[in-house]
């Protein structure tokens, strides 16, 4: 049987076989009011007259998920990572443990600074499901930029921690006689304060550092995840595409260095570098698909476009976060120890970059829209 030609976007498409002609139609991909002709025939016609009516799919069926479930699903599953983050079980000196439950060790041994960032992730998990579920529109969003600048506020609080420690170890020494230096106890009680300021400025700093860490990984998520998530919700917003394109230059550049500084982690642990180049090279595809999803584009073609973006940029955050955990669950001794320590980091990140853009989301898009007019289909994606 002689194949058979569409029109798209004005120019002949094919040839193609009548059942996969007829599924296309089926499916919503092809226009209803397709024309084609058989392969050596001049004469068009719709293709339905050709190949025969088929049945049309029932609204339910192609029907999207509303925007509002979309939208409070994303922040739950917000919540739900940060509540892993915090419960997910690490090594510890007696076992297996919640290593974010341990602020009564951490308080004798550190200070209480860190107390605020173990307690973090459990606290701002429940509140990100209870804005989710309660909360809609801006409103919500303006309250989760809030909960984003909460790290902001805990660095003020660790500084403050810091700053106290040092003047207190400061004043001892000050006041410290060289006679007391004769005194074994004097000296030890000294020494031990030291210690003690000591290990709270370095677990201080390496949260602080830890922090900063997640300001920086939330922008890049913000610059390479919102401007697609509202393209797919918001098809026609030329304001989203032009976004994409100013971050994506930026998220390329990043991107190459990264592609750079994972060949010599290859040679070091071939599995956390594989990861990274993967993950790198998910997140360029993201970025290019979002290039090419011009304001121009058909509705339909510009939502599928957008989804294929930000699939492809999840995906690369959840590689990156899967050769991390292989990572560890391959290694042995004090390696596999930190590797799970690291892998809970990584949860951690991972929930703190995605509040700034979920939170913009919101913002950006306002109050949902659950009944979408028919958007116009293509063939091309």
């Amino acid at each position: 049987m002689a194949g058979i030609f569409i029109v798209v976007d004005g120019q002949p498409d094919g040839p193609h076989d009548a059942e996969t002609l007829r599924a296309r139609l089926v499916s919503g991909e092809l226009p209803r009011d397709t024309h084609a002709s058989r392969e050596g025939d001049e004469q068009w016609m719709p293709l339905t007259e050709l190949i025969g009516d088929v049945p049309e799919i029932s609204a339910e069926s192609k029907a999207p998920i509303p925007e509002a479930k979309v939208r409070t699903g994303a922040w739950v599953a917000l919540g739900a990572l940060f509540l892993a983050a915090f419960f997910f079980p690490t090594p510890m000196k007696d076992g297996w443990g919640i290593v974010n439950l341990q602020t009564g060790w951490v308080k004798e041994h550190l200070g209480w600074t860190p107390v605020p960032l173990m307690l973090w992730p459990a606290a701002v998990g429940a509140i990100a499901i209870a804005l989710g579920l309660l909360l809609h529109g801006r409103a919500r969003g303006a309250l989760g930029i809030l909960l984003a600048l909460l790290p902001v506020l805990l660095l003020l609080i660790l500084g403050g921690g810091v700053v106290v420690n040092a003047f207190e170890l400061f004043g001892e020494l000050r006041e410290a006689q060289m006679t007391d230096l004769g005194d074994k106890d004097k000296v030890k009680d000294l020494f031990s304060s030291m210690m003690t300021s000591v290990a709270s400025l370095s677990a201080t700093a390496f949260l602080v550092f830890t922090v900063l860490a997640g300001v920086a990984a939330s922008l890049y998520a913000t610059a390479l995840l919102v401007p697609a998530a509202v393209r797919a919700l918001r098809p026609t917003s030329g304001g989203a595409y032009y976004a994409g394109l100013i971050g994506g230059i930026v998220l390329i550049i990043l991107q190459l260095v990264l592609l750079f500084v994972s060949v010599p982690v290859l040679l070091v642990n071939f599995v956390q570098g594989a990861g990274m180049v993967l993950g790198a090279m998910l997140h360029m595809a993201a970025v290019i698909i979002a290039f090419t999803n011009t304001p121009g584009r058909p509705a339909a073609v510009a939502v599928r476009r957008a989804r294929w973006s930000l699939g492809l940029g999840l995906g690369g955050f959840v590689v990156y976060g899967a050769a991390t955990l292989l990572s560890a669950l391959l290694a042995e001794g004090i390696q596999h120890n930190v590797g799970m320590y690291v892998f809970k980091l990584w949860l951690w990140f991972a929930a703190a970059a995605g509040v700034l853009p979920v939170a913009l989301a919101d913002l950006w898009l306002g109050k949902t829209v659950d009944a979408p007019a028919q958007l116009p289909e293509t063939t091309r994606l």
